[in-house]
């Protein structure tokens, strides 16, 4: 149940379990209106819809003994209560996504919609010329330095009653649920039982939402976890541990515990094969072991044909014999092709184009011009 002040926007929300129980909760909002705004504050007319829970005798006689006016919305036509349904969806719009945000389960719902509402009060609004609902009733400005994300994980301070024995650790991670009205502190819920704590000492961790996250992965090396307390000295409490491995901070000193190296690779040799290579052999290839590729590609290297065909113009312009060839003569071994003078010029003088077609065609003409 929501009451919305038509003049500075100021609300407050009662929760209640059944529709019967709006009538005392009217009663407890009217006492507390008359008790704490005197003189700022005075009820004249109340706006409501149509439901039967305003419309019962009992709100009928308070309001004629308060001397408020009574104001309802026509069956079925919300717009003209259209300042109480636009706060109603503006609350509903913070808290969800605020909620979702946290990872919290939906029977939290209370408290995201307090801290919508807490939240709603302490934001400027253009129609009071950018100011908060809370500085028309309060006459100040609203301090919102102790706000904090809701469902964000906060390291609470333990007091010695509230630990197990004196090796018990002194803080405690636990989930931020906002603040405690009339309580000068921050309200917590407990992980490991769901029960709320009330703490005034808290190391808060803004982008880490213990409902939702399994690790708390620090974003920025260098933000420091904020810390909150009404307290001078402040407790030492354990820091979570952060993932990333911090080597060296920004002002360039090493970490006191640096970051453990990662696990070395393994060194082994990869195995291979012990199969020696066998060289492929053409026993009717009638150029031996090479390639005719690679001898029709050195055909056309130059500095291979001069060490090729000069040496045998020498030998046949200078006249003399070559002392193996009468050797072969007298002893009949390893006979020289039959080729006559006239041949071994044709052969000399013939063009790149027939030598490489000699090359291809292979036979007695190669062989003859090999052994000139």
């Amino acid at each position: 149940m929501s009451f919305v002040d038509d003049c500075s926007s100021y609300a407050w929300v009662a929760k209640l379990k059944k529709k019967s129980e709006a009538y005392d909760a009217f009663i407890k909002w009217i006492a507390l209106v008359k008790n704490q705004y005197k003189d700022e504050c005075h009820i004249k007319t109340w706006h409501s819809d149509g439901g039967g829970e305003y419309i019962n005798d009992k709100f009928i006689l308070k309001f004629e003994k308060l001397g408020i006016n009574l104001l309802r919305s026509a069956p079925h036509t919300p717009q003209q209560s259209g300042r109480a349904e636009r706060f109603n969806r503006t609350i509903m719009d913070k808290a969800e996504p605020m909620r979702h945000l946290a990872g919290l389960p939906g029977s939290w719902w209370e408290f995201a919609v307090d801290h919508a509402v807490h939240l709603y009060n302490r934001t400027p609004m253009k129609r009071l010329e950018w100011q908060t609902p809370y500085e028309p009733i309060h006459h100040e400005k609203p301090d919102i330095s102790y706000i904090r994300v809701l469902g964000c994980g906060a390291y609470v301070w333990l007091p010695e009653a509230k630990r197990k024995n004196k090796l018990s650790p002194k803080s405690e991670l636990m989930i931020y649920l906002g603040v405690e009205p009339g309580i000068k502190g921050y309200k917590f819920m407990r992980t490991h039982n769901n029960t709320i704590f009330i703490g005034t000492t808290a190391l808060f961790i803004e982008d880490f939402f213990p409902r939702k996250d399994r690790e708390f992965v620090r974003k920025d090396p260098s933000q420091l976890i904020e810390e909150s307390g009404n307290d001078d000295s402040q407790p030492h409490s354990p820091l979570p541990s952060n993932k990333e491995g911090e080597d060296e901070h920004d002002d360039g000193h090493s970490s006191p515990h640096p970051a453990p190296s990662p696990p070395e690779k393994d060194q082994s040799e990869l195995r291979r094969s012990k199969r020696e290579k066998r060289k492929t052999t053409n026993p009717d290839n009638v150029y031996g072991d090479r390639n005719p590729t690679d001898i029709d590609r050195n055909v056309g290297k130059d500095r291979f044909w001069k060490e090729v065909i000069e040496p045998g113009k020498d030998s046949n312009q200078n006249g003399s014999l070559d002392p193996s060839a009468g050797q072969n003569e007298d002893t009949g071994l390893h006979p020289a092709p039959d080729t006559n003078s006239d041949d071994l010029d044709q052969l000399l003088d013939l063009s790149e184009d027939d030598l490489n077609r000699i090359v291809k065609e292979g036979g007695e003409k190669l062989i003859a011009l090999l052994l000139m």
